[in-house]
């Protein structure tokens, strides 16, 4: 089994990695919702916005491969029984990269929760565009 603990843990690492960026890009509302899980899932990208004023493509990938990286850098100190320094290390790296975010941000990237007013554009993208097909003239005359 521990032939082949590299390739599991790199599998582990996909799917984290495809699940936690589901979360933060659902989160994140396109843009109208909160970066806060893109901070802590992926804080090598949001260097990006510190560094440039938005997420970058490079850096896009750089949050594809962050987790299946992890997990294959996980699996293969499995296998050689370092398992426990390398998961200290890469914990410790990934905090310090948040920690990093939090405490250096981009003014376009806020480290707040969005503002929860009752005006409409506090809406994230998905309800905002189900509101604006709502309201559109096309789909009320279907009622006439």
């Amino acid at each position: 089994m521990r032939r082949y603990s590299p390739y599991l843990g790199l599998a582990a690492g996909l799917i984290v990695g495809i699940l936690l960026a589901a979360i933060a890009v659902f989160v994140s509302g396109a843009g109208h919702g909160s970066y806060f899980p893109m901070r802590v899932f992926f804080p090598f990208t949001m260097f990006s916005a510190f560094l440039f004023g938005s997420i970058t493509a490079p850096f896009v990938v750089i949050a594809l491969v962050q987790f299946p990286l992890y997990g294959f850098l996980l699996g293969r100190s499995y296998r050689f029984d370092s398992f426990r320094v390398w998961l200290v290390g890469v914990f410790l790296a990934h905090l310090l990269a948040v920690t990093f975010t939090f405490v250096f941000h981009s003014e376009d990237f806020p480290n707040r929760w969005p503002n929860k007013s009752p005006e409409p554009t506090a809406v994230g993208a998905f309800s905002s565009a189900v509101a604006v097909h709502a309201a559109s003239r096309r789909w009320l005359s279907f009622f006439r």
